[in-house]
């Protein structure tokens, strides 16, 4: 399970660099929201699927992640991504 704090508590996921110069956000549709998306993506399923997905997972979950924190099961990111490549209909 990933949780994540106020105060940035211990995160070891990739950092993709991708968008996002301040780091990983979540709560909103931003640069830092994706980067969140990809990372947490590529780690539990590897960054292949990261790639294609993380801007759909960025609207349908990381956007909507409560502030200041979140809890979020590896089984639930995988859920998701396993609906996503089977072609399921978008949440």
């Amino acid at each position: 399970m990933l949780a994540v704090d106020p105060a940035g508590g211990a995160c070891e996921l990739p950092r993709p660099g991708r968008h996002s110069p301040d780091g990983f956000e979540w709560g909103y549709g931003g640069s830092g929201p994706a980067d969140l998306a990809w990372a947490l993506l590529a780690d539990a399923v590897g960054a292949q699927v990261a790639d294609e997905l993380y801007q759909r997972f960025k609207w349908d979950v990381v956007a909507r992640l409560p502030r200041p924190g979140f809890a979020l099961p590896a089984e639930g990111v995988r859920a998701w991504a396993a609906a996503r490549a089977a072609g399921g209909a978008r949440a």
